[in-house]
Formats: C-alpha cells, structure tokens, sequence
C-alpha cells in the first residue's frame, strides 16, 4: 500500500490493527507516521484470510550484519477452527512473507512476537534471544 492508501484507509487499517498495536509500546501515530515515510509497509492479506502485515526492513545487529525484513504486525481475521488458523498463518509466511523478504534483497525473516513460536519452529526458524524478549529469525 502505499501512503495515499494508507493515509485514505487508516481507519479501517487501525481498526484491524488495533489488537496487535494494544501490545506493542508504538502507539498508533507512530505507526501511522512509519507507514506514511515508508519506514515501515503495509501488505493487505485477502486470500487465506482478510488482514494487514506491517514489515520494516533494515540491517540485522551482531557479527556480520545483513538486510533483514521484520513482521512488526500481523492482525486480521482467519475463519475455521485452530488447526485452520496454523495452517493459514503457515501459508501466509510461506507464500506472502518469505518471497516478499527474497523479492526486497533481505537475507533473513525477523518475528518479534514469540507467540508465533510454535508454528515458526516447524517452518525452520530459529529463537534468538534479544533485550526484553526474543526474536525468530530464519534465514532466507
């Protein structure tokens, strides 16, 4: 999406937003304002379920430093039952997020939201702790 988009649906975009932004210390101007300078970037997912994904790109802290693509938000709906939702989360990883981080030069996938550990851990990605929490990283 880009920012006329962005800016002309933000409150629908909020609104589905919303649960994830609750958790997360960015409030929802900061986001807006990321999204609108293309620090961060907006995918709508509307085939395996109806929701946005937030990325922001940049490079990877340590050692050797490379090109990253981070998931800050996942948010939207996915209809069934929870082995539905797995299966779709898996897929949108798998079909949207993982080509999206080839297509853009990134070398690595970043989650931040340990949650996702269970179904990330079976598609190759790794735990690596960070300050305050733990991040999932998996190589692209």
């Amino acid at each position: 999406m880009d920012a006329k988009q962005i800016n002309d649906n933000w409150p629908t975009i909020l609104h589905i937003l919303r649960p994830a932004l609750n958790s997360d210390k960015r409030s929802a101007t900061e986001v807006l304002t990321a999204l609108g300078s293309g620090m961060m970037q907006a995918y709508i997912v509307k085939d395996r379920a109806k929701g946005i994904l937030v990325t922001s790109q940049g490079y990877t802290k340590g050692k050797k430093p490379k090109m990253g693509l981070w998931v800050m938000f996942a948010a939207g709906e996915i209809e069934g039952g929870p082995k539905a939702r797995v299966e779709t989360m898996e897929e949108i990883m798998a079909l949207d997020v993982i080509p999206l981080a080839r297509d853009r030069g990134c070398k690595e996938v970043v989650v931040e939201a340990p949650r996702w550990w269970p179904i990330l851990k079976r598609m190759g990605f790794k735990m690596a702790p960070k300050p305050g929490g733990m991040t999932l990283r998996k190589a692209v």
